[in-house]
Parts: structure tokens; C-alpha cells; sequence
């Protein structure tokens, strides 16, 4: 298959909706209009319905999020479905779409439905292929084997997704990540406060936020003046604020809700330390795909100490470019982020070497590159 002059990438998320999943869909459109092809994005988001153009990009939403508050969440995903699929039909007529890019694999069934199977690629990111019922599963490794490709963010998910199914799956390709913010973070150079632990990320119960406030009491307790920010909004907000009165953290945990970009750079820039002891939640299920908010930290400089189930294992080298923590051995966050409290001169060389790292390893660029040869194999 020849690179192609237009891409249709259905994405279930998209910006202003946030999380990691947004997140991606943006870049990865961004990177294929910088790579020269035509993109049309297909979405369900907090915006008016109809088409936009958003710099090179087109993204027509199907579906305003807060309009239909009386469905349902099954009749919503029908809803949502049925739009995407008329839509998908109406600019397959119009245009040749060399490329259909599914960012969760249950857009997939729609040019499955349209017998476009062959052009298709789908993205797997972590919760989303493993928190599954059983017949849910059993559709998944149907569509999984008609697509042309499979494109996992990180080997974790590749060998989590490999060990699942029931039939090989030899086009499954691996491809790391961009990072959001590359012109600001190459020309940042790190000399932030070890004392100023930030985390961002969406409140769900494998973010262990709870355990990452836990291990700040154990540094309190110890005499250590620290301070953790936390950025992000989701399910767990409210037991996040809880466990944080709890632990009587009000003067060194602040909680501040969902940030702009610029106040997520400036936080980057500001605290050296990015904490994000992340567990496998549901029964191990729900994992850490890739982890886009700590390469971002990684960028500018600011060490992770992340936990070691999912995809930061991948790239966080243990003691050279960050820490990998046991998520709910509390003792060992804490341990961690003393040591790097400790030991300042060798706290800036790790700092140092996590930026070198992401800015030469992480590339959305790169990933649709990826995306696109392992098409063409």
C-alpha cells in the first residue's frame, strides 16, 4: 500500500473532552496533516455538532455530549454509533480515503460494516481491549483478525493483548508515543524544585492517587517539606479530596481541577518531581497504556517515580532516567522520592537524561510513521 493522500480517523475522544485518549486522537490527526495528507476526524464531543476546521484539520462531531442527558449509556453508544457510521459513509462516497484509522477498536466496526477492513488500523491503548465481558472480548478478536493492522502503544499492551488471544495476530506492530509540548520542552533546560511534586492525569482508581498522598504523609511525617499538585478531573475526584482530608494534607496537597495547557507547561517547568504510581485496577485488568502525561514530565526534565504495571515500564529506565515503584507498596513511593530529596547533584543528572531521553524517543511524528509502514507490511 502506497502512503495515502487522506486518512479518516474515527475517535470517540477528542479535545475539549479530556484524557489521554483525547489526547492522542488530536496529535496523531495533527502529525498526519504534517506528514502532507488530508485528515477528516469523526468524533462525539462537548461542541457544537457539525464540521469544524481546526488548523489542517477536519472534525465533524456527530454528537453533543451534555445535549442527550436522558439516555441512557447504551442508547447513547447506539446514538453515537449510527451517527459515526452515516457520516463515515457519506465522506467514503464523496473522497477516497486511502487510510481508516480506528483510534479504540470499536470504531472499527464501521468500515468493517462498509467492507473496508483492508484499509483499516486500530490503535489499543490498555483499559479499553482488557476491561471487557466475555462476549465483548469474543467481538474484539473477531475485529481484531479482519483489520489490516494492529497498533499498540507500548509492548506492555502488545504482550498483555498477545497472552488474551485465542488466535496469533502477526500484524501487531508497537509504536511509543509523542510527547505534547516538544518546542517548549527543547528549550527548557531542568533546575526545578525537587520539593514540588506534580501529577496529572484523569481520576481513576489505577492513577492511585490516593497511595501517592499516602506516601507524602509518610515524607511529612519524616520532617520533609513537600508539596504535591494535582491536575485532572474524573470519577475518583471526590474520594481524592476525601482521602486527602483524611491525611490532614490541605496545606501540601492541592487539588487544581483541570489546567490549561499553559498551566500544565508552567507546572512541568516548576516542580521536579512528577509522581504517577499507577496500579493495574479491575482485578489487573485496567493497566497504564502508555502514560502520555509523564513523558510530557520527562520532557522538561521532571523525574517520574511511576508505577511499574503497564506501559512506563517500557521506557522509564529504573534509576537512570526515573523510578519504577510497586503502586501499592507505599513505603517504596516514599522511598523513592526521599532519595531523590537526598542527593540533589545526582537528582539533576537523572533530570537530565529523562529530558535527553523523551526528546529523542518519543515522536508523534514518528508514530504515524510507524502506523503507516507497519500498514504497508
Amino acid at each position: 500500500m502506497s502512503r495515502p493522500r487522506n486518512v479518516l480517523l474515527i475517535a470517540g475522544l477528542y479535545p475539549p473532552t479530556v484524557g489521554g485518549v483525547s489526547i492522542y486522537s488530536k496529535q496523531v490527526a495533527e502529525a498526519y496533516a504534517r506528514a502532507g495528507m488530508g485528515v477528516t476526524v469523526i468524533t462525539a464531543r462537548d461542541a457544537p455538532i457539525g464540521l469544524a476546521r481546526e488548523g489542517a484539520v477536519d472534525v465533524y462531531n456527530v454528537y453533543r455530549l451534555p445535549r442527550y442527558q436522558e439516555l441512557d449509556r447504551k442508547s447513547k453508544r447506539r446514538l453515537i454509533f449510527w451517527r459515526m457510521f452515516l457520516y463515515a459513509r457519506r465522506c467514503l462516497r464523496a473522497q477516497d480515503y486511502g487510510l481508516i484509522h480506528a483510534i479504540l477498536w470499536r470504531g472499527a466496526f464501521i468500515p468493517l460494516f462498509l467492507g473496508l477492513g483492508a484499509r483499516t488500523v486500530i490503535s489499543l491503548h490498555g483499559r479499553e481491549v482488557f476491561v471487557t465481558s466475555w462476549l465483548t472480548k469474543r467481538i474484539l478478536h473477531i475485529c481484531l483478525r479482519r483489520v489490516r493492522a494492529v497498533l499498540a502503544v507500548s509492548h506492555s499492551t502488545s504482550s498483555r493483548l498477545r497472552r488474551q488471544m485465542r488466535h496469533p495476530l502477526p500484524h501487531v506492530g508497537v509504536s511509543w508515543e509523542g510527547i505534547s509540548f516538544q518546542p517548549r520542552a527543547e528549550s527548557h533546560r531542568p533546575s526545578a524544585d525537587f520539593a514540588r511534586l506534580f501529577c496529572m492525569c484523569r481520576l481513576e482508581e489505577r492513577k492511585n492517587l490516593p497511595g501517592a498522598m499516602q506516601a507524602l504523609r509518610l515524607l511529612i511525617d519524616d520532617g520533609l517539606n513537600v508539596h504535591l499538585f494535582i491536575a485532572g478531573d474524573g470519577r475518583v475526584r471526590d474520594d481524592v479530596a476525601r482521602e486527602r482530608s483524611r491525611l490532614g494534607l490541605e496545606d501540601h496537597v492541592t487539588l487544581l481541577g483541570r489546567i490549561s495547557d499553559e498551566e500544565a507547561v508552567r507546572y512541568y517547568r516548576e516542580c521536579g518531581i512528577f509522581l504517577h504510581p499507577q496500579i493495574a485496577a479491575v482485578g489487573g485488568k485496567d493497566v497504564e497504556g502508555f502514560g502520555i502525561a509523564i513523558a510530557d514530565a520527562m520532557s522538561f526534565g521532571c523525574i517520574p517515580v511511576a508505577g511499574m504495571a503497564g506501559g512506563p515500564s517500557d521506557y522509564i529506565r529504573d534509576g537512570e532516567t526515573g523510578f519504577l515503584v510497586d503502586g501499592r507498596d507505599i513505603a517504596a513511593i516514599a522511598e523513592r522520592v526521599r532519595m531523590i530529596l537526598a542527593d540533589p547533584e545526582k537528582s539533576r543528572a537523572i533530570a537530565h537524561k529523562a529530558q535527553r531521553f523523551a526528546l529523542r524517543r518519543f515522536s508523534w511524528d514518528k508514530h504515524i510513521l510507524d502506523i503507516l509502514e507497519l500498514v504497508k507490511r
